[in-house]
């Protein structure tokens, strides 16, 4: 376990060298190569659809490598970009290209749920956080204000589906022990014309 526990950080460590290289290009080339490397995913991240393309690639160039080692939680609140591994999140299985995170990283209220993942192997991921992402939308406020409307739109969604499956809940409950009451009264009527002396016409 210690030898893979090195690996993995070996395998962080050359990401960021990677990066370091990286910053050694000229504004330009980097914006390119942060482009071809990350466009899959960033096209595919619903709430980013309509932003420009140069706010996508500044997001790209502002995400931090990290690694997570098997069964622990990475901390919600975060856009995560998976590059090597596996997690679990709202009872998917997420691996190489998937992400999480889109749907709460904008949303700065303390009472939003904030579901998080669960790694099953090393989980080697891309991260970018809420000040960092509002902080480059300063120069992109027509992207910022519809990427706030698609998360805030999906948030009051999500809260009412959660409202109706707990309701539904609820009442499934209720009638269940409306029909075990009813069952009882039943079973007991039964047994009292049981114990009672027949009456002979």
């Amino acid at each position: 376990a210690l030898r893979e526990y090195h690996y993995e950080s070996w395998q962080k460590q050359l990401a960021e060298s990677r990066q370091r290289v990286a910053d050694l290009l000229s504004p330009k080339l980097q914006a390119d190569v942060a482009w071809e490397v990350n466009r899959k995913w960033l096209e595919g991240i619903p709430f980013l659809r309509r932003a420009e393309k140069t706010m996508l690639v500044r997001i790209a160039l502002s995400l931090h490598p990290f690694v997570y080692a098997p069964r622990e939680r990475p901390p919600p609140r975060r856009l995560y970009v998976i590059f090597k591994g596996a997690a679990t999140f709202k009872g998917k299985t997420l691996t190489d290209g998937d992400f999480w995170g889109e749907q709460d990283v904008l949303l700065r209220s303390q009472r939003v749920r904030r579901p998080t993942a669960f790694t099953i192997t090393y989980l080697h991921v891309n991260f970018i956080g809420p000040n960092t992402i509002e902080e480059i939308s300063k120069d992109f406020p027509e992207s910022y204000r519809s990427m706030r409307t698609w998360v805030v739109f999906q948030a009051i969604k999500e809260y009412l589906l959660d409202y109706l499956h707990e309701q539904r809940a609820q009442f499934h409950g209720k009638l269940v022990d409306r029909m075990k009451l009813a069952i009882e009264a039943e079973e007991a009527e039964e047994a009292g014309q049981k114990r009672s002396p027949s009456v002979v016409a």
